[in-house]
């Protein structure tokens, strides 16, 4: 199935309420309403408004349909999704597809008519594709750009195919998902939590259809609408990010999955994200809500307590049960804890009790060996002894230095090697993973550092030869890398594409667009469309054809910068540069001419230089019709002659091509029996080659 990154909201399925507690005292049609009612988005401090504005009206007149074409690029195809303030689209990206991409779709949230002119709700949308674009994590939708034209708010976002987190869960009744799926979702939804609340930011929607699980099994979080901003964490990060926020909040929940806190209009920090990343975790395992889809506050006054889950161990159970406290004091403190506490197990003594085996398995082939001598054996059982406690040393430096720990890996026997590898597989793995982690933040320029996170896989990949975590991590951050190039190049080839090639101080031009896809992909070559090339192609000749010298040296600069692998700028170049050097000898020429009358006149690069203005002036003295024409022409060959040596040969072609043509002139004119006429002719004719004859006496 395809689906868009966008819950549908008015189509909660009721299926779930059957299956969740029984509620005791209520109606049992009421009930089913108000649960239903509990699993959608409240908005705070949204003005009535709008309300209202949907009350006076009983339909919505559609802003647009399928087949209009947004902002002349994005074409809509097809409706995916229907939330309660907008409608999601599946739409081709019309840019991308001339780019010759065979997948070229985006998902287009637009916000409803009836939201559009409301300006909370554009703060809203805004909100989200502002805090989301800002969240550069594989985990994370990502968001391509915010567009308001008029009454039309729309986002760009990336489109996704698989199905929202609530779906899964709702095809996994009575039994809930296996616990490792469930642990590998957690896992990603962890990893993206935790990145967002570095950043300054918490979600304050999380809930089943805010999660999105691809066909590829990735997880990403979406509808950061309603986030809210993490007020005690000040950072470089938080600071940037809410520097310029309005001084109020529009901040939102959904009942079944909000804390006691943001029920109560409380101040918000990460354990109500942890609420509901509880909530999700539990209805994973048992496809049921911990506390029936009741709200927190009505839990809290009913002293409702969650059900065990059953395939949980003990201290797993202990750990979510934490995550689940309706007070807020007793919640875990952060979503890594939160993980840890549901994958924690008892493996170290397993690791003493291997080791042990290795030493007794090696002593007994030793003294049951013919072989040796007792004085030998005794001598490699010291031996193996001392690398049995340099193992079990290893084995508890790594609990607080995986690093130091693994360096010293190498001076074990394979044996030893391999055991420690297979028991420490999982930290080891985490050591790497909060490593690659570090890198993955968005750096000075705004991005993550991809080259610097793959190369801790690559080294992890020393260590875990056989990991589908860390294949299925690195793939992750493969994907989110390319889809930062992929969104960087289509925004370089805009730019290339409106020939727009000036630097600007902001960053925001091709140059440092490039430097950032270098940056950020070292290895690959940003691609440059067709249409971008051929358009440099065509002003580089066009300034060749004038001889704009200014014009020259620009293009070239952006030649060289930006299309030095294009095999025609090559060509072209060579001329410009011909073109180029020649202009500067005549450059140099006029001002040492000026203090030195006996300056050597530049032959060469003056036939390269004045080559195509007196082809030009050839080519209208061929072409006059008349006298008049002809004497038009005359005047700019003498402008442009008097400038030059006497001697200079390209002038005195052109000269004597203006002498012949007053010479055919008469002839034609005598022959019409315009003798006057003719005579002038002539006479303009003789003059020239006089002048011609006498500028050569000269010089000899």
């Amino acid at each position: 199935m395809e689906h868009s990154p966008e819950d549908n909201k008015n189509e909660h399925n009721q299926e779930d309420i059957s299956t969740s507690e029984p509620l005791e005292g209520n109606d049992s049609h009421e009930a089913e309403l108000q649960a239903i009612d509990n699993d959608k988005t409240v908005v705070q401090d949204f003005s009535a408004h709008t309300l209202s504005a949907r009350n006076k009206s009983t339909s919505t007149t559609d802003q647009v349909k399928l087949g209009d074409l947004l902002s002349d690029r994005y074409r809509l195809v097809e409706l995916i999704g229907t939330g309660g303030m907008s409608h999601v689209y599946k739409a081709i990206d019309s840019f991308v597809e001339k780019a010759g991409d065979t997948e070229p779709f985006v998902a287009v949230k637009i916000l409803t008519s009836e939201f559009a002119s409301h300006p909370d709700a554009v703060t809203i949308m805004q909100r989200e594709a502002k805090k989301t674009r800002l969240l550069a994590h594989p985990n994370i939708v990502q968001i391509h750009d915010f567009i308001l034209e008029g009454s039309l708010c729309y986002i760009v976002m990336e489109y996704l195919q698989g199905e929202t987190l609530d779906q899964i869960i709702k095809r996994s009744k009575p039994n809930g998902l296996p616990k490792n799926g469930v642990l590998n979702i957690l896992k990603q939804m962890t990893s993206a939590l935790e990145f967002a609340h570095q950043q300054g930011i918490l979600h304050s929607d999380l809930k089943p259809s805010n999660i999105f699980i691809t066909q590829q099994q990735r997880v990403k979080i979406f509808d950061f609408g309603v986030s809210r901003g993490l007020k005690q964490k000040v950072d470089e990060y938080a600071v940037q990010l809410h520097s310029d926020e309005p001084e109020y909040e529009v901040g939102g929940y959904t009942p079944a999955y909000a804390s006691l806190n943001m029920l109560n209009q409380q101040s918000h920090d990460v354990k109500d994200d942890i609420y509901g990343l509880a909530c999700i975790t539990y209805e994973m395992f048992s496809s049921k809500h911990p506390y029936a889809r009741k709200p927190a506050n009505k839990a809290f006054a009913e002293k409702l307590k969650p059900q065990k889950i059953q395939k949980l161990s003990f201290i797993n159970w202990k750990g979510l049960e934490k995550g689940l406290q309706l007070e807020h004091a007793q919640r875990t403190q952060s979503v890594s804890q939160f993980q840890q506490d549901l994958t924690r197990s008892i493996l170290k003594p397993v690791a003493i009790a291997a080791s042990a085996l290795v030493v007794s398995v090696l002593a007994i082939n030793l003294w049951q060996s013919s072989n040796q001598t007792i004085d030998q054996a005794q001598s490699e059982l010291s031996l193996y002894q001392q690398q049995e406690a340099q193992y079990q040393q290893l084995l508890t430096l790594a609990q607080n230095d995986m690093s130091a720990s693994l360096e010293q890996l190498q001076e074990l026997p394979d044996v030893y090697r391999t055991s420690i590898l297979n028991l420490l597989n999982d930290d080891i793995y985490h050591h790497f993973y909060q490593q690659s982690e570090q890198f993955l933040k968005p750096t000075e320029s705004g991005y993550a550092d991809y080259p610097k996170a793959l190369e801790v896989i690559k080294q992890a990949e020393n260590y875990l030869t056989d990991s589908h975590k860390l294949s299925s991590f690195k793939q992750q951050v493969l994907d989110s890398q390319q889809q930062l190039v992929s969104t960087l190049e289509q925004k370089f080839n805009q730019l290339l594409e409106q020939q727009d090639y000036s630097k600007r101080e902001s960053g925001d031009d091709v140059y440092s667009l490039q430097q950032t896809l270098l940056t950020i992909a070292p290895e690959h070559t940003p691609k440059i469309s067709d249409q971008a090339q051929e358009l440099f192609l065509s002003v580089i000749q066009q300034a060749l054809a004038e001889h704009d010298v200014a014009e020259l040296n620009r293009y070239q600069q952006v030649g060289d910068a930006i299309f030095a692998g294009n095999k025609d700028y090559q060509s072209l170049k060579q001329h410009s540069e011909t073109f180029l050097l020649a202009a500067k000898q005549i450059d140099n020429y006029r001002k040492q001419l000026a203090n030195n009358p006996d300056t050597p006149f530049p032959n060469k690069a003056a036939s390269v230089f004045y080559q195509k203005p007196i082809n030009e002036l050839k080519t209208r003295i061929h072409a006059a019709a008349n006298t008049r024409e002809l004497e038009q022409v005359d005047e700019e060959v003498f402008l442009l002659v008097s400038t030059l040596p006497n001697n200079f040969s390209l002038s005195l072609d052109l000269q004597n091509v203006l002498a012949n043509a007053y010479l055919k002139r008469a002839d034609e004119l005598n022959a019409s029996r315009s003798y006057r006429a003719a005579a002038k002719a002539l006479s303009r004719g003789r003059e020239i080659l006089n002048k011609m004859n006498q500028g050569n006496a000269g010089q000899s």
